[in-house]
C-alpha cells in the first residue's frame, strides 16, 4: 500500500507494516534494504557515509563467490580506481593499492610483502632502487 501524506511525504507498506517513508530531511527504510548499486554523487560538498549504532557498528562486504573479492575503492574526478583495498577470497590475501599499483600484500599465513605480491617471510620488502 502507498500512503500520500498532506505534507508531501510518502509511505510504503507491506503486509500492514511501514517499510519506507520520506521525510523533509530524506528517507527512512525499516528492515533490510537490498540494491544492486548504491550511488551518491556529492563529490564537491564533502559527502560522507555515517553508520551509527548504540553499541558495535560493522560493515560487511560479502562476496557471493569463494573466488571473488571484496573491495573498497578510492578515487577522484580523474579516476575512480587510483587507490583500493582488495581482499581476494580465492587466495585469502589482502592487497593495498596506490597510484593504480599494488604496494602491499598480507598473505593468509600472515606474511607481509611490500613491493612484492609473493612474500616468503614475515616481512618481505622488495625494491628495484638502491636503498643507499
Amino acid at each position: 500500500m502507498v500512503r500520500m501524506i498532506p505534507n508531501g511525504a510518502v509511505e510504503l507498506y507491506h503486509n500492514g507494516s511501514k517499510k519506507f517513508e520520506t521525510t523533509n530531511t530524506g528517507a527512512v527504510v525499516t528492515g533490510i534494504l537490498t540494491t544492486g548499486n548504491l550511488y551518491s554523487d556529492n563529490l564537491y560538498a564533502n559527502s560522507t557515509l555515517t553508520i551509527n549504532n548504540n553499541a558495535s557498528v560493522a560493515v560487511n562486504l560479502t562476496s557471493t563467490s569463494t573466488t571473488g573479492s571484496s573491495r573498497i575503492f578510492f578515487g577522484d574526478p580523474d579516476s575512480a580506481l587510483v587507490g583500493r583495498i582488495n581482499y581476494a577470497h580465492n587466495g585469502d590475501h589482502m592487497q593495498f593499492y596506490t597510484a593504480y599499483a599494488e604496494k602491499l600484500r598480507i598473505q593468509g599465513n600472515g606474511n607481509v610483502g611490500i613491493g612484492t605480491d609473493a612474500p616468503t617471510d614475515i616481512l618481505d620488502v622488495y625494491s628495484t632502487t638502491d636503498p643507499t
